[in-house]
């Protein structure tokens, strides 16, 4: 189904270990709306002497996934993905994928996520990117990596707090708590911008 969504990027503590992120939205994040009504399904990417190309293993008729379209659910199942995750320099990010509605096929109903919704991200610790790697602050480097931060991330905010070449680790005061060597840690982020 062709639902909306946002992308959002978040600046993770240090010690953040970006193999094991798990992204998770609350389950009371979205309300219905009010109606019924079809939702179309996403067209095929490509095609090959004007037939579409549909993702393999996938099961469609009419051009619509039977698993999707025939299932009494709301689509997409899991409200959050992590879309992708990596390094600028010493700073660690995530890419953070939310989708504004959700389908029902079989009861034709949708959902619309709340304007106070929130994202936990939960991430086991690796130690910290290792002293000595990224760039030193003040530098040229640092500040440009530190300006294209400010238009990339949600929490720009907490570009200092962040920054493993400071040794400095993540603090109750930021949106998150830095876990225990070897712990779990979690990120919990209300950005204004879920809003629809």
């Amino acid at each position: 189904p062709q639902v909306a969504w946002r992308v959002f990027r978040f600046l993770l503590p240090p010690d953040a270990d970006l193999q094991q992120l798990v992204p998770r939205l609350e389950p009371s994040a979205y309300e219905t709306i009010p109606g019924i009504g079809d939702v179309s399904p996403v067209p095929p990417v490509a095609a090959a002497d004007g037939a579409p190309v549909w993702p393999v293993g996938r099961h469609i008729r009419d051009g619509r996934d039977t698993d999707i379209y025939g299932k009494d659910a709301f689509w997409p199942e899991n409200p959050v993905r992590l879309l992708s995750s990596g390094r600028l320099h010493q700073f660690k990010l995530v890419e953070i994928g939310v989708p504004v509605s959700r389908y029902n096929p079989v009861s034709r109903t949708r959902q619309r996520l709340l304007d106070n919704a929130s994202v936990t991200l939960e991430y086991a610790s690796d130690g910290g990117v290792p002293k000595g790697q990224g760039v030193r602050r003040g530098s040229r480097l640092y500040q440009e990596a530190n300006r294209r931060l400010q238009l990339l991330v949600a929490n720009a905010g907490d570009v200092s707090a962040y920054d493993s070449s400071s040794g400095a680790q993540a603090s109750g005061s930021g949106p998150s708590m830095a876990p225990a060597a070897g712990g779990t840690g979690y990120v919990i982020v209300i950005p204004s911008a879920l809003k629809n």
